[in-house]
């Protein structure tokens, strides 16, 4: 069978023809039992574009003329996630149709690597093909072969792309779908159960097989899976789809509720379009980005904590902001009060030295200096002529002309932030002594900031204090709030896990009069109305009749096994 194969590759590569139309040919890239694809250059527009052909041993003149109409029509799709056609036509009596050639992988293709999408790239891809399937389904074309090897991805990107709306679909690996009357052919397994009895199709019959790619993509596994092709269009027809297994607690329930109302039998209970899809999904995508986001933050830290710690964390900086400001500011008050007690003590000083200078009355102006050290009001003096000699002070190894400081004048005095050779802190008043309004000399006074240091020193523990008080006062409620909180959300859980696993009787008992009991009421009412309407389904199902399914005959077109002709045997 494999030399076959290879055989019939060989006579193809052998006649491979140099032009189809205007397209100049340079390689087969696919062959199929109803065509041969094929890679080519339109030399008006200088692109690549693949060109598909019906075998000339295909059909009938009424097959030829549908396939071009539906080509046509496929043809005026335009969307970017739709493979454009570009050209059709027919050469040597076979039609054929150019569309752009997307040299990226299959859906197909990344599912047989292995590779495991993620909740949210499945749901992006699957919102595109929503939209597309919509946009087509409004323009009166229905794909009728929708399944993983027929969505084409943009190199290096997840953008999807449809292809072959409503024509024959080939590829190397299965064939596709091509109606006609009296006859189902395709690959069965992604079959609406309309389509596998034969009955009219419409666009939620695409729906119908987006949704078994979707279980595909979010379990790994078949939706539907059976030894032979009557027995799988047998379990399409009639059997619920396969369970979501071991992986069910891993798919987000809001996707399980969109896949099973996909694959429900009856058309009406599916979506209705691709947009009312498309819209749910969005939902869906919304919520997967923020289970990514809590995700990274760590979901699994408990209610009552991430409350205390979030709401801790903004009372805290709240409180860090205030404490800064208040304090910085008490701080300016309290520097402008030691500044104006210096500045008039200096003038004092200033004024009282006055006449000794003048004079050079000396020792009268050390006796001075001595008896106003005695009232400790500041760590050092010095009084200067008119020529800048030290006469007087109380530290006579102090050098005050090396000390290095900025500073600034308050009515008419220097005042300077100063630090002595032991460390201390001062400030350093400067002021003339004037005689007349005459200078006859200046003088130096230091004035000991370290009660202010002090005073500020001991404001910011308080207020460090005080705020964590606050911030563990603030933490202790939220914490206990949240557990409160989480108290009756668990019983709430708890009933829902119950009325999942059929204890359908079961309902939470509250008496609370606040927004808690109202969730309780209406869980209630919910489920009060959900048991009477799966009680009332459960007994129209028991007695109801299972659709007949029409005898099937199975024949081959050619090429793959997996693409087959189901007639209808007559009644």
């Amino acid at each position: 069978m494999q030399e076959d194969s290879e055989q019939k590759a060989e006579l193809i590569r052998d006649t491979l023809p140099a032009r189809i139309g205007r397209y100049e040919v340079s390689e087969l890239v696919g062959t199929g039992a109803m065509a041969d694809i094929f890679r080519a250059r339109d030399p008006d527009i200088d692109r690549d574009v693949a060109v598909k052909v019906m075998k000339a041993d295909l059909g009938d003149e009424a097959d030829l003329d549908r396939f071009m109409r539906e080509a046509r029509a496929a043809g005026a799709l335009t969307h970017p996630n739709i493979v454009t056609i570009h050209d059709v036509g027919r050469i040597a009596g076979r039609p054929y149709f150019t569309m752009e050639l997307i040299e990226g992988p299959t859906l197909e293709d990344l599912m047989q690597g292995g590779r495991r999408l993620s909740d949210r790239q499945i749901i992006e891809i699957a919102i595109a093909l929503a939209e597309a399937l919509d946009y087509a389904h409004r323009n009166k074309v229905v794909h009728r072969d929708i399944k993983p090897s027929n969505v084409l991805f943009v190199p290096g990107t997840f953008q999807p792309k449809i292809a072959d709306f409503g024509i024959a679909r080939v590829e190397t690996t299965e064939q596709s779908l091509l109606t006609r009357q009296q006859a189902v052919i395709g690959t069965p397994r992604y079959m609406s159960p309309e389509q596998a009895l034969g009955n009219p199709l419409d666009g939620r019959s695409d729906l119908f097989s987006l949704g078994v790619v979707l279980f595909e993509l979010l379990t790994g596994e078949k939706a539907f899976d059976a030894p032979t092709t009557t027995s799988l269009l047998i379990q399409i027809a009639r059997d619920k789809p396969q369970s979501f297994g071991d992986v069910e607690q891993s798919v987000p329930v809001g996707l399980q509720r969109i896949v099973r109302k996909l694959l429900a039998k009856k058309p009406e209970r599916r979506f209705q379009n691709g947009a009312e899809l498309a819209e749910a999904l969005q939902r869906e995508l919304t919520t997967a980005v923020e289970r990514e986001a809590d995700a990274k933050r760590n979901r699994r830290i408990p209610l009552r904590v991430r409350w205390a710690l979030g709401v801790g964390a903004l009372v805290a900086l709240v409180l860090g902001v205030s404490i800064v400001t208040v304090v910085m500011f008490q701080a300016q008050l309290i520097r402008s009060q030691v500044v104006d007690s210096g500045a008039a003590l200096a003038k004092f000083v200033a004024t009282e030295a006055a006449v000794p200078v003048l004079g050079e009355d000396w020792i009268r102006l050390d006796s001075f200096v001595t008896e106003a050290a005695k009232r400790d009001t500041f760590e050092y003096l010095a009084i200067y002529d008119h020529r800048a000699r030290l006469r007087a002070t109380t530290h006579p190894e102090l050098d005050l002309g090396t000390f290095e400081a900025t500073s600034h004048e308050v009515d008419g005095i220097s005042v300077t932030d100063r630090s002595l050779a032991d460390g201390r802190q001062v400030l350093d008043f400067e002021a003339d002594i004037l005689f007349q309004n005459t200078r006859v000399g200046r003088i130096h006074l230091g004035v000991s900031t370290a009660g202010y240091t002090s005073l500020m020193h001991t404001t910011w523990l308080l207020m460090g204090v005080l705020a964590a008080v606050i911030l563990a006062a603030v933490m202790a409620m939220l914490y206990t709030l949240g557990g409160l909180l989480a108290r009756p959300l668990r019983t709430l859980a708890g009933s829902m896990a119950l009325f999942a696993d059929g204890d359908w009787d079961h309902r939470p008992s509250s008496v609370r009069n606040d927004e808690v009991g109202e969730l309780y009421d209406a869980f209630n009412r919910m489920a009060d109305a959900v048991q009477t309407r799966l009680e009332v389904e459960a007994e129209e199902t028991s007695g109801a009749e299972m659709p007949p399914v029409p005898e099937l005959t199975r024949s081959f077109t050619g090429g793959s096994e997996d693409t087959v002709v189901l007639t209808p045997e007559p009644r």
